[in-house]
């Protein structure tokens, strides 16, 4: 028996589960990468936190950082909008991920700055 499972694709040729992710791969060259530097700064942080959540932050900086912008700067109406408790809570976890993983919001900071500079929208 294979250890590749074939599968049935749309014009029901069997295909091989291999075949689908490198066509994957060669289709989404843009996410391939994030995941991969996603998969890297995962697995650095357990080497080097800075350096790791830096590089995760740079993936959620590009991916996020348009709704990280909007956010903060519509923060006086979403802060009138939600009731006190959640505003401090949410504070509370920003802090407690910026004084864990530090490089995170670095990572996003940069990304945010990069493309805020070179992607005109």
């Amino acid at each position: 028996m294979s250890s590749q499972t074939p599968s049935n694709d749309h014009n029901g040729k069997k295909v091989d589960k291999s075949e689908c992710v490198i066509t994957y791969i060669k289709t989404h060259v843009r996410e391939t990468i994030a995941y991969a530097i996603l998969a890297l700064g995962i697995i650095l942080m357990f080497v080097d936190s800075l350096y790791g959540g830096t590089l995760v932050g740079i993936i959620a900086g590009i991916y996020f950082g348009d709704h990280v912008v909007r956010y903060l700067t519509n923060w006086k109406i979403c802060r009138e909008d939600k009731e006190t408790s959640h505003n401090i809570i949410s504070a509370a976890v920003a802090l407690t991920f910026l004084i864990a993983a530090p490089g995170v919001f670095l990572g996003m900071a940069v990304a945010i700055g990069l493309k805020k500079i070179f992607v005109k929208e």
